[in-house]
């Protein structure tokens, strides 16, 4: 501590709002320049939320942001040398830097995971591609309907796949569920006959199709009215199961009109019926 006096005594611009004694009762405290500089689990000061915002979701999900784990490391052998004796200081400065890091994450992954950038996932999926170790969709959700998320915790959220939130609340609230699917599909913007890949994780054979509650059903052969929803399903060869549930809802509920429709939007595209592929 009488290093740090000394040091605080040489360098007065550090005192310029707060005298040296103050900030040595917050180095015993364990924090210096609180609200800048604080970093725990409930608490980010201003300057490590400006750094987390300027790090990037690929940096995240990689666990790749150069320099942070050194920079943190020399930071915490700052406070352990300022603040524990000599014999103690690779031990404080260990645990230090553990704690540190523990509380950085937490908080970049709040960030993003709650507050995702809804542009880049637009854009990415626009352009077919799905980043290894992401979740574009789901990203595209959240920022869509925060308030369906607002009950996870960001720990959970990660290992929460972008179809299971969907699939929670088309069971709940089905045609709330149905317009979040579609705002995907509509993101895409390319025919998704034209990207197998996309078509296939966007175009579920959800399981509340197999429940056969008649709110479920009208909700999704409201939809099918919807040309444009129609034509995203329809006209693509790779949601055989979704199709052939659609068609049998159609026809179970008396819209046997619909049905020849949808068959119509097939054949036009020169795509196989997929009730033949459930012979």
């Amino acid at each position: 501590m009488r290093v740090l006096e000394q040091f605080l005594k040489d360098t007065p611009k550090l005192c310029a709002e707060n005298s040296a004694d103050i900030l040595l009762s917050n180095v015993q405290n364990g924090i210096v320049f609180a609200q800048e500089a604080e970093l725990s689990a409930e608490t980010c000061g201003t300057f490590w939320t400006l750094l987390i915002s300027h790090l990037t979701q690929e940096q995240f999900y990689n666990r790749e942001a150069d320099g942070l784990s050194e920079f943190l490391s020399e930071l915490a052998a700052v406070y352990a040398y300022f603040s524990t004796n000599a014999r103690e200081q690779a031990g404080a400065a260990r645990k230090r830097g553990e704690i540190l890091r523990e509380a950085f994450d937490r908080h970049w992954q709040e960030k993003i995971l709650l507050h995702p950038d809804v542009m880049r996932a637009k854009m990415l999926l626009a352009q077919g591609e799905f980043p290894a170790n992401e979740d574009i969709c789901r990203d595209i959700l959240v920022a869509g309907f925060p308030e369906e998320v607002e009950d996870y915790t960001p720990e959970i959220l990660e290992y929460l796949g972008w179809d299971e939130i969907l699939e929670e609340v088309l069971e709940r609230d089905t045609p709330k569920g149905i317009r979040m699917w579609r705002t995907l599909p509509d993101a895409a913007k390319l025919p998704l006959a034209a990207n197998r890949e996309a078509a296939e994780k966007l175009l579920l054979n959800w399981d509340v199709l197999s429940a056969d509650a008649p709110s479920t059903a009208e909700a999704f052969i409201s939809s099918l009215e919807e040309e444009c929803f129609a034509k995203q399903i329809f006209q693509n060869d790779f949601a055989k199961g979704l199709q052939y549930n659609l068609l049998r809802i159609c026809r179970e509920y008396h819209r046997l009109d619909l049905e020849q429709h949808c068959r119509d939007l097939m054949q036009a595209s020169s795509y196989t019926d997929p009730a033949e592929s459930q012979n």
